[in-house]
Order: C-alpha cells, then sequence, then structure tokens
C-alpha cells in the first residue's frame, strides 16, 4: 500500500501521509476481512477524501477494483476516523491511492508497496 498525495488546499502532503499511515494497520485489518471471501484478493483503491477547516475528513469517495463493498465501507469508515492539522485557508482535497495485495504476492508486479 502506498501512493502519492495530490493537494489541492494549504496542508503539507508529508502530513497527510503520515496521518492515513498511521491507520496502515486499520485499512490491512479491512483487506483481511474481505479476504476471508476472496482468499488470493488483490486490487487498487483511490481514496478521494475533503479535510475540513477543522481537520477532520468530511467528504470520502471511493473508486476500486475490487470485488464487493465490504473493503470499501470499510474504508470510508476508517478515512472518516482520521484527524488532521487545520489546513491554512481552507479545505483541502486529496486523492490517496491504496494498494492492496496477498503476502503471497508482495514483490509481484504492482505489489511492491502493497499492504
Amino acid at each position: 500500500m502506498g501512493g502519492g498525495t495530490t493537494v489541492s488546499g494549504r496542508l503539507m502532503p508529508e502530513h497527510i501521509q503520515s496521518v492515513v499511515r498511521q491507520h496502515f494497520p486499520e485499512l490491512r485489518s479491512c483487506y483481511e476481512q474481505a479476504r476471508t471471501q476472496t482468499s488470493h484478493l488483490q486490487g487498487s483503491i483511490s481514496v478521494r477524501f475533503v479535510i475540513k477547516d477543522d481537520g477532520l475528513v468530511d467528504t470520502v469517495v471511493i473508486a476500486s477494483d475490487l470485488p464487493g463493498d465490504s473493503i470499501d465501507d470499510c474504508v470510508v469508515k476508517v478515512f472518516h476516523a482520521m484527524r488532521f492539522d487545520e489546513p491554512e485557508g481552507g479545505i483541502v482535497t486529496v486523492m490517496y491511492p491504496l494498494r492492496f495485495c496477498p503476502p503471497s504476492a508482495t514483490g509481484a508486479a504492482g505489489c511492491g508497496t502493497a499492504m
């Protein structure tokens, strides 16, 4: 898992990445729960979220190539629970890519930085 961060406001990308990484265990748990139904589940989720001027997450929108909604719903809950520093000058919109691969696929094409 991991990836770049696109920021359209005034909040340091490094801070956003740090907060999201603090929640990697919860995001990995979402994936592991989904793997109970599909053991070789792997794929990508793009998360678009809005950080309000108070640092709370408002809108979370998921674009996923993973089957089913359970992992998407779980990821949305994790992002809604995140708390960021207050942005300067208003809200911040972020696109954050996540890649999920089973442990056996780590190092495979596209899975080098996977969760």
